[in-house]
């Protein structure tokens, strides 16, 4: 089974952060959100939304990221 992560600029309508991954763990959201912030700089004013619970446990770590 395989998984993706992605990222998007709702306004913009871009992809700016992917990542395909075979497990559905906190480095794959981290990785996506590595690569956006690498593709368009730091966020300023970011809405964050997620389609399933289990990343929760991620959010918690990325509003820690997010925080740098």
């Amino acid at each position: 089974m395989g998984f993706v992560g992605f990222i998007l600029d709702t306004c913009a309508r871009h992809l700016i952060g992917l990542r395909v991954s075979t497990n559905m763990r906190t480095g794959l959201v981290l990785t996506t959100l590595d690569r956006a912030i690498c593709a368009r700089g730091a966020p300023n004013g970011v809405v964050h939304g997620e389609e399933m619970g289990s990343h929760y446990v991620g959010k918690l770590r990325f509003g820690n990221r997010d925080r740098r």
